[in-house]
């Protein structure tokens, strides 16, 4: 008995289909890349800002002085990757995020990384 197509390769026909359809009907979602801003909080309250050490009232500022070089369209649609050991306070987490709601930041990705292993 011949098989034309093994079942992966089926799997791989459908998703390129699916996604070139979806591409060609929703470009402004599929197939743009959006900006990332990392932010990590680090135990005795050492905030980095794409691996600068930044004071927790300059969050905010830093992030806008960012974003204004952003075209419309990264501008809303630019994620924060927010990763925070797990020593840190809850309090310097409400502050951080509430400096960055100040400046409508509000697509945040969240991880929790263990500051002794290093896995998140």
């Amino acid at each position: 008995m011949l098989k034309l197509f093994t079942p992966a390769t089926i799997v791989l026909i459908f998703f390129t289909i699916f996604s070139s359809n979806a591409q060609s009907k929703y470009p402004e979602i599929i197939g743009t890349e959006t900006k990332n801003i990392d932010l990590r909080i680090a135990k005795k309250n050492k905030i980095y800002l794409n691996n600068q050490l930044t004071p927790i009232d300059s969050v905010g500022v830093k992030i806008f002085k960012l974003t204004v070089n952003f075209s419309e369209s990264d501008r809303a649609n630019y994620i924060v990757n927010l990763i925070v050991e797990n020593e840190v306070k809850i309090g310097i987490l409400s502050d951080v995020k509430r400096h960055l709601r100040q400046v409508n930041a509000t697509r945040i990705n969240y991880k929790s990384r263990d500051p002794i292993s290093g896995d998140l």
